[in-house]
C-alpha cells in the first residue's frame, strides 16, 4: 500500500519523476508525462530499504549535471527510527 509520494521536475517542463514509499518500507521511481502517463523508472534495492512503513519523502530541489547526467537526492524516513539518502541518476 503506497503511503507517501512525492515527485520533482525532471527532464523537460512536463516530465516528473515521482517516488513513492510503500508500506513496507520499499521506496520505488516512477516517471509521468502527459503523453505516455506512468512508467517506472527504477526502484531501491531491499537491502537499502527501510524496515518499516515509509513516513516522509523529500527531493532535493536542485540537481547537479555529473557528466551529461541529472542527479537528484531524495531523503526518506521511517517508522523504524531511520533515515535514507538516495541519488538517483537520469
Amino acid at each position: 500500500m503506497i503511503k507517501k509520494i512525492s515527485f520533482i521536475l525532471f527532464l523537460s517542463r512536463f516530465s516528473y519523476l515521482i517516488s513513492v514509499g510503500l508500506e513496507n518500507g520499499s521506496v520505488e521511481f516512477y516517471l509521468w508525462n502527459p503523453i505516455d502517463g506512468f512508467t517506472k523508472y527504477t526502484s531501491i534495492e531491499s537491502r537499502f530499504c527501510h524496515h518499516a512503513t515509509v513516513k516522509r519523502l523529500s527531493f532535493r530541489k536542485t540537481f547537479d549535471e555529473n557528466g551529461g547526467k541529472k542527479q537528484f537526492y531524495l531523503a526518506s524516513c521511517s517508522e523504524d527510527n531511520s533515515v535514507r539518502l538516495f541519488r538517483v541518476e537520469a
